[in-house]
Order: structure tokens, then C-alpha cells, then sequence
């Protein structure tokens, strides 16, 4: 452990520290005029931290703590994942203007649990610990008020009270139709306010919006009164929008009358401010990426997004304008690729030879296409506020979804032929107006889940495993039984048919199926590259079908080490999963070995014992009864599973296609009140 000394810039400017902190409840009751105060107020460094900046790490010892004077501290936890590896940060809460935090540590002498990192740029009293006990030993009062801010705070860990997510703050540009941006933003601020469990605002700064305010010069009057500008003064002035959330009118700054490089200082704390009362803040920005207030605010985002129509060319003056925000916004935003959210903005459809150079003007690198949003509507005209089509508003709760933190996934299990019950459980969940934001598969869910993420519905999706499976004998080609009863010539023409060179970078919504390394054991991801050769490797059963060789490895069926992968998504972040499994937990069909046990006339179940030898059976139900154990180590990785009755079918009756759909349509609509409930409940902190 190492002793920590107080990190970021020391502010010089003058400012009236005793005012402001014989405001905050730790001081209450200290006489002003206090010589230990006055003191002790001598002592105190007020310091600037960065938007990301750490102020203390876990195992940081202290001889400090601190108080927010203005901007947003967060109290982070480092969580392990199965491996033990440190790989993902959750909030514990946030701390805004007069909060003290690392007191803890500091009362008890012990090293830091968890990390602090300023989310705003932000302005922070360091307090040294001596003189804290010097003024604790001279004026009483704040020993008791101390100790009931620590009392308040293990009463509400105790209790369960929740706390409380910090709110994030979103920038969305549209430079070549800042109109059309703050159509969009109309929406997905509604869109926003159903997925947050408070208000929602919208800070405009777009010149172009659709919006026409009434508000008096809000700037303008925060300026000429900061810092004493009460934020009930700010909040009163916000306009309730239709969509269920609150605008505040912020275009004023381009007016040639207001100081907007005097207001730059203070847009931080005023973001600082507003995030004690609203869960998201959604920033209209038009396309004036460069003006100071607007590239300050952008600064201090946590999501950027950039929005454009794929049917401009980008060599044209508006292509022109969104190449110069996007060059505007990679310059001066750290971590711009980790932060970008690019939108595609379809209106009217999309020219198909159009795809390969919009999606190298959208997404320069390829890593990003999992950040990448498709808003696709039939209509030229402009959007019709609160009236959007079907695939638009997909698109726009996707968007919402993805900034809070409450993006839904689907998890389907392999099992052969009785896979095709995912077919009729996407069809009822379609209807029901539930989508999906990533897909999930393995072995044969991974065929239909392949199909879902490259925006197929349930129909096309039938079609397509009508014309590619058949039946049986459409994937099974036999061969001298050395590595596997059936070559698989034919399962691999069966695949390309499907998905020919569709790569996972051209889906609708992230795709990822799983593979087993028969040398090592150990699980493969897929989420790159050619689908075709992924989903061939996902459904290559052992003993039936030859391993996928992979560079050094021999890929054989994901399903047999996890036929439900929801790990996968949990592990990307995603915390509302929903997982269907077809693989039966009791198989009448495993101890069907004698030709007798076969279906139709004699001769054909002669004929279909020698094509589907039994022991490719028991292979298969060995491995199904493995997956069903480890599943139940598994379940905490969803929100909900449910299991379609299809135990009566055989895993190779490709051939009964309509009545396996028809058990997955029933399955779902009995499971679909279960299914909306836990894809509504609320969402666990970040």
C-alpha cells in the first residue's frame, strides 16, 4: 500500500470558501466567525480533476479525505469475473456538489476499498487530516455532524436501499441535417424516459432544432449569477416535451451578446448540478462541434454519438460537414473509439451498392460496427414525432437501450433439429413488439441466431432453413467412419448456401456463437469474421461431423461445453438475458437402438438404422446430459429461461419443421408474461 498524496491541479482563483462550506452539513452549526475555522479553511486545497481522472485507487492509503464542490465524483468497485480477472467497474454511487467521500478511510486508517474517479470535470476540497482533527477538537459540531452522515450512510447499506445509478450525459451530432438530429433526439428522449427510472433531460444546443423555446436567456442568467444561481432556478425554466421528459433551451450561447468563453468554466458544474435530478442527459449539438460551450459539454460525455444519412455522399459539401465533426470530435475526446456510438440514419431505405462505402465512411474501423445503430423508415418526409415506423422505433429503443445500460439479449440452445423451436418463439416475441439487442447461439441456435442478427424475421428465417435442411439426408453425406460417421461436404454447402460471405461486422445487431477446441477443452468465442465458417463450427457434432480445423485449432460443437452461452453476453456487458433451451432435460428418443424403434414400414426403418447408426445417438445424448448439469451452474447468467416441450422430437427430424415451430410458438406465448417481466425489471448499476 502506498500513501496517497492529493492528486489533479490546484485552482489559485479566488473564491469564497467559507461561504460555500459553512453551507454543506458537515460545517452546519459552526460559529462563521470561528478562528479554528478560519484556520482550518487556510489549510484545505481546492483542486481540478479531469473528467476520468482518479483520485484515489483501491489499496490507496490516505491521510485525506474530500468534499465536491462542484462537478461528480464516482465510487467505484473493481468486480472479478469467473476467472478471477478484474474486468468490470461498478458503480457504488456518485458523489456531487458538497459531498464528502474517503472518509472512511481516513477515520479508520485503513487503505481504500474501492477507487474514485471524477466523471465531470470537477472542483475538489482536499482536506488534510490534521487539520480536520484540530478543528474537530475546537468546535464539536462537526464531530457530531460527521458521524450522522455516517450513521444516514450504513443505515441505507444496511436497509438494501438501492443506490441510487449516477446519470450519464450523451452528446448526439448531425452534421450534415441538424434538423433531422433533433427529430432524432425528440425520440429518443422519449425512448430514454421509458428505459430510466427518473427524468430525462434534453439540453439543446442545436440552432437548427424543430423545437421552438420560449425560455428567457437561461445562460445568460446562470452566468450573471454564478456560482449563486440556485438549480431549482435552472429546473424551473425546463420545458416538459410530450415524449415525458424535460427541455432546457440552451442555443441561446450562439447569440452574439453572450460571453459563451466566460460560460465555458462552468459548464461542467452546471452538468454537475442537473445529474442530481435527472438519470440521463441528452445533448441536441446540431452541428457546431467547435463552438466552446458545445465542444466543453462534449467533453465531458459519455457517449457521443454521430448520426448521418448513408445516401449522402461524403464527398459532398454535407458529407464534407460530417467528416469535419467527426475529425473535430476524434481530435479532442480521449478515448473517442470507445465512446462513439454511429448511427445510420436510413430514411427512405438504402441503395444496396451503397453498403460498402457507407460502412467505410461510418465505421473507418471495423471494431466499432458493435457501436453502430441501423434507424431504417420507408418515409422521405421528415419524421412524425411520436409516430414512428416499426424498424425505426427498434432502432431508436436499441440506441436507448445501449446509453442505459439496459441492453437486452437472447440466448438460443443448441439440440438439432429441435432447434427450429426458436423459430416460432421469435415469431410470438416479434408480435408481441419485444427485440432483441445482441443474439447469442450455439450448434443449431447459432443457425437461427446467425439468421435473427442479419434482421431476417421468423418467416425468412423459416424459409432458409427450409431450403437449406430439408431434412436429414441434406446434411448428411456418409463416409468410412474414421473421424466422423458423415463428411460434411454436404452440411458445408448447406451453410455457405445460408450465409454465403456475410461476415459478423454485417449484422443488424452483434452476433456471437461458441465452439469447442477438441485439443484444449476449452471454449471458443466467435464474434469476427466469415458467419458461414463460425456457425460450421459451432454445429460440428463430435462423432457425427468431421472438427472445423481453425488455424491451431479443431473446432468441434459449442454445446459441448455450454449449450446455453448467456456467459457470453453477461461477460460483454449485457444484463438482461433471456435464454431458450431445446435440449431436452429427459430424452425418450436416447434408448431407441433397435430397428424396431424406428418410425414407418420395415424396410424404411431398416434403411434409416444403418444411416443413423444408434451410436450417433448416444453420442449425442452423452453430450446432451452434460449440458443439462453444467446448465445448472449457468442459470445466474440470465434473467429468465424457459424450455419448449419438444422432447418428443429426435434431433435429426429436420424433416418435421412446422410442428417443432408450432411447440416453440406455444412455448413462448405461455412464457411471455415471465419473459416481459424480467426484461422490464430495474437495471443494476453500471
Amino acid at each position: 500500500m502506498r500513501a496517497l498524496k492529493p492528486g489533479g491541479k490546484r485552482v489559485d482563483q479566488k473564491l469564497d470558501h467559507r461561504h460555500f462550506l459553512l453551507a454543506q452539513p458537515l460545517f452546519e452549526n459552526v460559529p462563521p466567525r470561528s478562528p479554528a475555522f478560519q484556520k482550518f479553511i487556510q489549510e484545505i486545497q481546492l483542486r481540478h480533476f479531469e473528467k476520468d481522472e482518479i483520485i484515489y485507487r483501491r489499496g490507496d492509503e490516505s491521510n485525506h479525505f474530500y468534499l465536491v464542490r462542484d462537478g461528480e465524483i464516482q465510487i467505484r468497485r473493481q468486480e472479478q469475473s469467473d476467472d478471477g480477472a478484474d474486468s468490470r467497474n461498478a458503480t457504488v454511487f456518485a458523489i456531487n456538489r458538497g459531498g464528502v467521500f474517503g472518509e472512511v478511510s481516513f477515520l479508520t486508517g485503513e487503505a481504500h476499498s474501492s477507487y474514485a474517479r471524477a466523471s465531470l470535470d470537477s472542483m475538489v476540497y482536499c482536506v488534510p487530516g490534521k487539520a480536520f482533527l484540530k478543528l474537530l477538537s475546537l468546535e464539536p459540531a462537526v464531530g457530531q455532524n460527521l458521524a450522522l452522515e455516517l450513521s444516514r450512510r450504513v443505515r441505507r447499506a444496511h436497509s438494501g436501499e438501492k443506490q441510487e445509478t449516477p446519470a450519464r450525459v450523451h452528446t448526439l451530432f448531425y452534421p450534415e441535417d441538424p434538423r433531422r438530429g433533433s427529430e432524432l433526439c425528440l425520440e429518443l428522449g422519449r425512448a430514454l424516459n421509458q428505459e430510466n427510472p427518473d427524468a430525462v433531460l434534453l439540453l439543446n444546443f442545436n440552432r437548427y432544432s424543430v423545437l421552438k423555446s420560449e425560455s428567457f436567456p437561461l445562460m445568460s442568467l446562470i452566468w450573471n449569477r454564478w456560482p449563486n444561481v440556485e438549480t431549482s432556478v435552472i429546473l424551473d425554466n425546463a420545458e416538459h416535451a410530450e415524449g415525458g421528459f424535460d427541455v432546457l433551451a440552451g442555443h441561446e450561447v450562439f447569440d452574439s451578446g453572450i460571453n459563451s468563453d466566460a460560460i465555458v468554466d462552468i459548464v461542467p458544474a452546471i452538468l454537475g448540478r442537473l445529474k442530481k435530478y435527472y438519470s440521463a442527459i441528452l445533448i441536441d449539438a446540431g452541428r457546431d462541434a467547435d463552438h466552446p460551450v458545445v465542444a466543453r459539454a462534449l467533453s465531458q460525455s459519455d457517449r457521443v454519438m454521430l448520426a448521418r444519412n448513408p445516401r449522402t455522399p461524403l464527398n459532398s459539401p454535407k458529407g464534407n460537414l460530417w467528416k469535419e465533426v467527426t475529425a473535430f470530435c476524434t481530435e479532442h475526446i480521449d478515448d473517442f473509439f470507445t465512446r462513439v456510438i454511429t448511427i445510420s440514419d436510413e430514411k427512405g431505405g438504402r441503395r444496396p451498392h451503397d453498403d460498402s462505402e457507407t460502412w467505410a465512411s461510418i465505421n473507418p474501423y471495423s471494431a466499432l460496427y458493435r457501436n453502430h445503430i441501423r434507424l431504417r423508415s420507408v418515409r422521405e418526409a421528415s419524421l412524425q414525432i411520436g409516430t414512428p415506423e416499426r424498424a425505426f422505433q427498434t432502432g431508436i429503443n436499441r440506441l436507448a437501450r445501449m446509453l442505459s445500460g439496459t441492453r437486452r439479449g437472447l440466448v438460443l440452445s443448441g439440440g438439432g433439429a429441435r432447434a427450429f423451436a426458436h423459430i416460432g418463439v421469435l415469431e410470438v416475441l416479434d408480435q408481441a413488439g419485444i427485440d432483441f439487442d445482441v443474439v447469442a447461439g450455439t450448434s443449431m441456435g447459432s443457425v437461427v441466431g446467425a439468421g435473427y442478427a442479419l434482421g431476417k424475421d421468423a418467416r425468412e428465417i423459416e424459409a432458409m432453413v427450409a431450403k437449406i435442411i430439408p431434412d436429414s439426408k441434406a446434411i448428411l453425406d456418409k463416409t468410412i467412419p474414421l473421424i466422423s460417421f458423415f463428411r460434411g461436404h454436404k452440411l458445408n454447402r448447406a451453410v455457405l448456401d445460408a450465409f454465403g460471405d456475410a461476415r459478423f461486422e454485417d449484422t443488424e445487431i452483434p452476433f456471437y456463437c461458441n465452439g469447442t477446441d477438441l485439443d484444449s477443452g476449452q471454449s471458443i468465442v466467435f464474434e469476427r469474421g466469415y458467419i458461414s465458417t463460425a456457425v460450421r463450427g459451432s454445429v460440428s457434432l463430435p462423432g457425427v461431423f468431421p472438427p472445423l480445423k481453425l488455424g491451431r485449432y479443431n473446432i468441434v460443437d459449442g454445446g459441448v461445453i455450454n449449450n446455453l452461452p448467456g456467459s457470453i453476453l453477461r461477460d460483454k456487458g449485457y444484463n438482461r438475458i433471456i435464454g431458450v433451451n431445446v435440449s431436452p432435460l429427459e430424452d425418450p428418443h436416447a434408448a431407441d437402438t433397435a430397428v424396431e424403434a424406428r418410425r414407418g414400414s420395415f424396410w424404411e426403418r431398416f434403411r434409416d438404422y444403418f444411416s443413423l447408426p444408434p451410436i450417433i445417438k448416444i453420442v449425442n445424448r452423452s453430450i446432451a446430459i452434460q449440458g443439462v448439469e453444467l446448465l445448472k451452474f449457468r442459470l445466474s447468467d440470465f434473467e429468465y429461461v424457459f424450455h419448449p416441450p419438444i422432447n418428443r422430437f429426435d434431433v435429426f427430424d429436420f424433416n418435421l419443421r412446422e410442428q417443432i415451430i408450432e411447440i416453440g410458438r406455444r412455448s413462448a406465448r405461455d412464457h411471455l408474461p415471465e419473459i416481459q417481466a424480467a426484461l422490464s425489471r430495474a437495471r443494476l448499476n453500471q
